[in-house]
């Protein structure tokens, strides 16, 4: 049953009401609901800013939408009887897993859920072969899979195609890679291998190892981080990497990292990658050049990081969550201009 909420968040100061920030001011905007499981941020609805959707409640699932206008406001609610988690945005789909672990769910203007006959560690939407249609792609027991998008609520072990098995793949990100129009795979190993797989033709892909870097493997990201006009992947395993499009190569940052991200700060066109401590305590910023080096960016940390435009200034603001899968969870807003 759809809900409406519209819950405001204005900041105050000693003595009345707050004059209108300076752009140099600091400002912070805090949103607190129970059991926060999961936040994305993304341009899901089409406009000059981009929206937060969270999941949370102890009990059952709830699902929000919240938007800058200026203060930081409920849009629309939904109620679930299941649980499932959210972990991105793709061409204005919310992508997430259900709890079972064998169910995709894409949320955009309704619901959709397609069962799998496997386990799902990861899964990106997208046109894998180059032909017309999105297609899903998988990751979970120790394969990756693609699959045609379909009408159809149930994808069986014979509609997938098997692109790399043999691994204990984690996550993926798919880019153009090789320098070729088809899509190419880059994955993450529980073990924490770093490797490329190029599509060489349809569904062909010849992969290769980059490197390994034991640790807790996170989620990839794909953006523009070198500036030669072409995506990088960027992630964490043992420690944060970039794999440069321009030289083809893992460049490690000697940190560990909690959760990793990427933003664009300051409006150029380059995105910047940037990690939470493995301490939770800080935010740092990686600059990336012949070498990868950080400096901090933010003071406070958190359990996880969404990155979006909330106030459309083209710039990317920096969300933070707290106390994730807590009665008392919390999350903060840090708009660009404040770090």
């Amino acid at each position: 049953m759809l809900r409406f909420v519209v819950l405001a968040f204005a900041v105050t100061a000693c003595g009345g009401e707050s004059p209108p920030p300076a752009d140099a001011e600091v400002q912070r905007y805090r949103l607190e609901r129970p059991c926060i499981n999961s936040v994305v941020g993304g341009d899901i609805h089409p406009g000059a800013w981009d929206e937060l959707v969270l999941v949370h409640a102890c009990e059952g699932q709830a699902i929000e939408t919240f938007q800058y206008g200026p203060d930081l406001f409920g849009v629309i609610g939904t109620e679930f009887p299941f649980r499932f988690q959210l972990f991105g945005v793709i061409r204005g789909f919310i992508l997430g897993i259900e709890a079972s672990r064998s169910i995709a769910m894409v949320i955009g203007p309704s619901l959709r859920s397609t069962h799998f006959t496997h386990e799902l560690d990861d899964f990106v939407l997208v046109d894998l072969d180059g032909i017309a249609g999105l297609d899903f792609v998988s990751v979970g027991g120790g394969m990756v899979r693609r699959a045609p998008q379909t009408i159809n609520n149930q994808i069986e072990a014979q509609d997938e195609v098997v692109l790399l098995a043999g691994k204990p793949y984690r996550f993926i990100a798919i880019a153009e890679l090789g320098g070729s129009a088809l899509p190419d795979l880059f994955y993450v190993t529980d073990a924490g291998e770093l490797g490329v797989a190029i599509q060489t033709s349809p569904d062909v892909f010849a992969a290769q190892i980059l490197a390994t870097d034991p640790g807790t493997p996170l989620r990839p990201s794909v953006a523009d981080v070198d500036g030669d006009g072409r995506d990088d992947v960027v992630g964490a395993a043992g420690h944060v990497f970039v794999y440069s499009s321009k030289t083809g190569m893992v460049m490690l940052l000697d940190e560990p990292a909690h959760a990793v991200a990427v933003g664009d700060f300051l409006a150029r066109g380059v995105g910047d990658p940037v990690f939470i401590t493995a301490d939770r305590a800080s935010v740092r910023r990686v600059t990336v050049g012949a070498t990868l080096t950080s400096e901090p960016l933010l003071p406070t940390g958190g359990d996880t990081m969404v990155i979006a435009d909330m106030d459309g200034d083209r710039r990317s603001d920096i969300v933070l969550t707290h106390n994730l899968n807590t009665p008392g969870s919390w999350l903060q807003l840090h708009r660009a201009f404040t770090f």
